[in-house]
């Protein structure tokens, strides 16, 4: 488990424009391409993000926070998770590459630019999209209650950017046609 996303609390319709609306925006990167969508076979209203092509630590966090909060969603309340294998050191950040680490987003935090990162050892950070790290000594989640075993998923859909956009991506600017 390298990179997931795990999305509780909403509906098909909803994770479906959620999802096709991130890929949209991040169309001129290759991690979008497909995402896809499993479904938990235990629970109907869980459904775990990958990406086959796994973005860089940057961009999954722009993922998970753009998840929780996706634009034109009306009365969207997801509880949005990531779950990371560090494949390089984050800057300000005590754990180690190979490490897998949890992320969520703070009930507390009103900006909605930051995820907080907790490993194993309960060590909180809050990395802020301006690339700030603080140290944080509160926990909201543990852990454990973010990595854990998934269970049986299914292959709900696979989303990529719609057509016009990458047309708009892949198309030179003086074919007009």
């Amino acid at each position: 488990m390298t990179s997931i996303i795990i999305i509780k609390n909403t509906s098909r319709k909803d994770i479906e424009k959620s999802v096709l609306d991130m890929a949209n925006i991040y169309a001129d990167t290759e991690f979008v391409y497909p995402v896809e969508i499993y479904r938990s076979t235990l629970s109907g209203n869980t459904f775990f993000i990958k990406f086959p092509n796994i973005p860089d630590f940057d961009r999954f966090s722009y993922f998970v926070n753009y998840l929780e909060f996706p634009i034109n969603i009306e009365n969207y309340h997801p509880k949005v998770f990531g779950i990371w294998k560090l494949q390089e050191k984050i800057n300000g950040v005590d754990f180690e590459i190979g490490e897998t680490i949890g992320l969520y987003l703070s009930k507390k935090d009103d900006e909605h630019d930051n995820v907080y990162m907790v490993n194993s050892k309960s060590k909180v950070y809050k990395y802020a999209f301006y690339n700030e790290v603080f140290d944080v000594d509160i926990i909201e989640y543990h852990y454990n209650e973010i990595v854990k075993p998934i269970g049986s998923l299914e292959l709900y859909k696979k989303v990529s950017p719609s057509k016009e956009l990458i047309d708009k991506v892949t198309k030179p600017w003086w074919k007009f046609w």
